[in-house]
């Protein structure tokens, strides 16, 4: 017979971190952690198996890690306990307002909107469902959020938004532009960016990217990124600068641009923005020239904006028959729109020698020929009645009175 003995060294394993911390967490949001255990020894290999305790907990806390088979099961195997905690809140949200909405008596077929807001007053975040699909009224009834705002900027054609390294160690970071190659690219079909320059005169620095690639499928990035990845030293800053540069009136949008932290994702950029055509725009939606006697010279003022030109020489064209109603446009700083000064000053004035009222539009072009109009109205004419306005704001309503009064017969009753 022979006899076999072996030396088992006691496993040792343990648990990075002496517990399991979830911290704080709203009611009904699920975190998860993980736990890492490391076998310390050199030659023996460990198995192991884990379990909520006490049971009643396993419904709340979720466990998922290798099982052993009965097979492998130890009695006496040794036993580690890692105590979990977390602190479970119930988000304050504030709802105003917070009686009854009452959209009173509306007419059918008409849609009466309420505005309402919640906001969280808690330290933790509120996840919010609105659901109408149970209420027997879900079709007459719906619920609406405003889409995300960003902030105004005089050009928002570039955004620029600043990593710093606040750590002690160098970091390399990189965003990862690869999506929006794949995502926000804008085709030129042949011809097509010829046929756009017809419409505006933005087309034509479409054309210019597109001849950018010649190839048979052009394609332009909507979204631009630079610089997209660098190295960070402690305490260094960096700017960087999103373009966005829109080939057509759409909106665009990518929700999901990542920035990489030495290897790691780190936060998810979300970039949205929309194209507009190049356009003309007025301070006021009529001009409407004050009442004035014949021969009485009516003045009015405006602004002129522009949006999306570099460079544009305003042409005006009045269509009135200026001999029978003479409106005169005058632009006192010249009539030049560029992006360093993109609004201009109009002056209208009217004088007619003979009674006349007009109600026209005067147009505006842009050097593609696109027209852009603005209501103008007045009247001339010698009465009292359309003209009490000027007489009063030319302080002649009380001498016109006095003089009223004067020249109407007074009765005297003599006494006999």
């Amino acid at each position: 017979m022979l006899n076999c003995r072996a030396l088992l060294p006691d496993v040792k394993v343990v648990a990075r971190g002496k517990k399991v911390d979830f911290g704080t967490i709203s009611v009904g949001v699920e975190r998860e952690t993980r736990v890492t255990l490391s076998n310390l020894g050199m030659h023996t290999r460990a198995v192991f198996d884990a379990s909520v305790d006490p049971p009643s907990m396993s419904t709340t806390i979720g466990l998922q890690c290798r099982r052993l088979s009965s097979s492998e099961r130890r009695d006496n195997s040794t036993k580690r306990q890692l105590p979990v905690s977390a602190s479970v809140l119930v988000p304050d949200v504030f709802l105003a307002p917070a009686e009854a909405i009452d959209f009173g008596e509306v007419v059918l077929g008409v849609s009466v909107p309420r505005v309402m807001s919640l906001e969280n007053h808690s330290s933790i975040l509120a996840c919010l469902l609105l659901d109408l699909g149970s209420s027997t009224f879900s079709e007459e009834f719906a619920i609406a959020t405003p889409p995300r705002q960003i902030a105004h900027l005089e050009d928002a054609s570039n955004i620029f938004f600043v990593l710093t390294n606040d750590g002690e160690q160098p970091i390399r970071w990189q965003i990862d532009t690869v999506r929006l190659c794949q995502g926000n690219l804008v085709t030129f079909a042949a011809g097509a960016a010829a046929a756009a320059a017809a419409v505006s005169s933005g087309a034509a620095l479409a054309k210019r990217i597109a001849s950018a690639n010649p190839t048979s499928n052009a394609t332009s990035v909507v979204f631009h990124v630079a610089p997209d990845h660098g190295e960070l030293a402690p305490g260094e800053e960096v700017a960087i600068r999103v373009s966005f540069l829109p080939l057509d009136a759409v909106e665009y949008a990518e929700d999901e641009l990542p920035l990489v932290v030495d290897g790691e994702p780190y936060v998810n950029l979300s970039l949205r923005g929309e194209g507009i055509h190049p356009h003309l725009s007025f301070s006021t939606n009529r001009v409407v020239l004050p009442s004035v006697p014949l021969e009485v010279t009516a003045t009015a003022h405006f602004h002129v904006h522009a949006t999306g030109y570099d460079h544009l020489e305003l042409t005006c064209r009045v269509p009135l028959d200026t001999t029978r109603a003479p409106l005169t446009v005058l632009f006192p700083r010249g009539k030049t729109l560029s992006m360093a000064c993109p609004s201009l000053p109009v002056e209208l004035r009217f004088a007619s020698n003979t009674s006349v009222a007009f109600n026209a539009r005067l147009g505006f072009f842009d050097a593609d020929g696109n027209s852009f109009a603005l209501s103008v109205a007045d009247c001339a004419e010698n009465c009292l009645l359309t003209n009490y306005n000027f007489i009063q704001k030319q302080g002649l309503a009380p001498k016109l009175m006095d003089d009223g009064s004067s020249s109407s017969p007074r009765h005297s009753h003599q006494r006999k």
